[in-house]
């Protein structure tokens, strides 16, 4: 009876840490796609340092979560999904006719990673 309450305890703990790293990852997706989308607003209104400012930041709050972040997601699609938020800096910078096509590309890669790479209590057994 003793080795079967251990072995539950130890199952709930494991499914508690990816709930828990689930709706984390989940979150800091969230935050991602509402800042990009932001940005996105705030340069289709013509105000482009502002949405440089706020994509910036956005980039800034991803790459501040990128340890957890590959300790749960695959960590290439971490990095691409950063060097995607670099790329779309660049060209709101730069050539501001390309950053839409990017921000939309960068809208779909971190749609699909929450589809593809979300932690789930089945992919610890």
């Amino acid at each position: 009876m003793k080795r079967l309450i251990f072995y539950v305890g130890i199952f709930l703990v494991l499914a508690g840490l990816s709930v828990w790293s689930g709706m984390a990852v989940a979150r800091v997706h969230e935050e991602a796609l509402e800042g990009l989308a932001e940005a996105v607003a705030l340069a289709e209104e013509g105000e482009w340092k502002e949405a440089h400012r706020k994509l910036s930041e956005t980039g800034s709050e991803w790459h501040s979560h990128r340890a957890f972040l590959e300790s749960v997601v695959c960590r290439e699609d971490v990095l691409f999904v950063e060097r995607s938020f670099a790329a779309a800096a660049e060209a709101l910078e730069s050539e501001e006719d390309e950053f839409f096509p990017e921000a939309a590309e960068l809208r779909v890669l971190l749609e699909n990673l929450v589809v593809t790479d979300l932690p789930t209590l089945g992919s610890l057994f």
